[in-house]
């Protein structure tokens, strides 16, 4: 941690000024109150629900969310007496921070890259804005961030590795993504084994409150979600791609949202990849598609640029390459 130090600072300054420009953006200065009301709908319901009512056989809708978010979210409200949302909001611009640093970090160290421009462009993710809502990407973000700085930066310390069994072990209670850090068994790097310990006791959890150890892999009929995998997803937005509707139409924002950014996204991400490997990054390589491709193994890509905000550091430093390759 001591090459932080020297940064924390500017990292904070910077952060700090980027958090209220996003505040005054999306309307916090003139309706604080309605602008705090209007982050408290879609899942952030579902994780609160989780927290006061639990989970049951009569609402199985909710193993859609691990329960980690919710418990911690939960547990410092009812410590704190804040509202749950309140706390939400606290805690994911904390974990947003940390994660944005975190990233900055291992990726400088890897490819001697301006450190401010892999920073500032982390907080440009599209999806960014959702530290203001009751979700849980900047957590997960924070935590496989935290175990790629762990691996990488202290490659040789036993005591880093207990905390990256930790880390791999909690990150899918936070996030169903986190399985895919099993991955790292590719690398021969045994402490994603634990991945498997934590995939048991989520099948075990399962079946204790539907009798279905594979609950969780239903519920998304629940959301209207078809059934289908990535190649029925790619399909999905590549059908109406070019079909593209007048910029003042109602039809615009959805074409925008499930069609074109989507395949943007994931030709940017799947090329970033490949030139990972190509510069033998190879923990980097893995984890970038191991998330790219459980984040868009669904149907219909509905939400993977939020699910991928974790990968956007990558996609900075690629760019920042391509720059420097055309300008010279």
């Amino acid at each position: 941690m001591n090459q932080i130090r020297p940064y924390l600072r500017s990292y904070i300054l910077i952060y700090i000024l980027w958090v209220a420009a996003l505040w005054v953006l999306t309307g916090g200065w003139g309706e604080p109150t309605a602008w705090l009301h209007s982050w408290n709908k879609w899942d952030a319901l579902w994780y609160e629900k989780i927290w006061t009512q639990g989970y049951s056989l009569a609402d199985p809708q909710t193993l859609a969310f691990p329960p980690a978010f919710s418990f911690l979210i939960g547990s410092l409200s009812k410590i704190s007496g804040f509202s749950f949302h309140m706390v939400s909001i606290l805690v994911n611009v904390v974990a947003f921070f940390g994660a944005a640093v975190l990233a900055t970090e291992v990726l400088v160290s890897r490819f001697s890259v301006p450190r401010w421009v892999v920073f500032v462009f982390t907080l440009s993710s599209p999806t960014a804005y959702f530290i203001f809502s009751s979700y849980s990407d900047s957590v997960f973000a924070l935590l496989m961030w935290a175990a790629l700085f762990t691996a990488l930066l202290y490659p040789d310390s036993k005591r880093a590795r207990l905390v990256e069994v930790g880390l791999l072990f909690v990150m899918p209670w936070f996030r169903l993504t986190g399985y895919a850090m099993a991955s790292w068994l590719v690398l021969k790097r045994w402490t994603a084994l634990v991945i498997f310990l934590s995939l048991g006791g989520w099948f075990l959890f399962n079946w204790m409150v539907t009798g279905h150890a594979g609950q969780f892999l239903e519920v998304q009929k629940m959301f209207s979600m078809p059934e289908g995998g990535i190649l029925a997803g790619l399909q999905y937005s590549l059908r109406d791609l070019l079909s593209v509707p007048p910029l003042e139409s109602d039809k615009f924002d959805s074409w925008l949202q499930f069609n074109l950014l989507p395949i943007v996204y994931f030709v940017a991400f799947a090329v970033t990849g490949l030139w990972l490997l190509y510069r033998k990054q190879w923990l980097l390589a893995v984890t970038l598609g191991a998330v790219l491709f459980i984040s868009h193994n669904q149907s219909f890509w509905r939400s993977v640029i939020r699910y991928n905000s974790p990968l956007i550091p990558f996609l900075g430093v690629a760019l920042w390459f391509l720059g420097a390759r055309i300008g010279q």
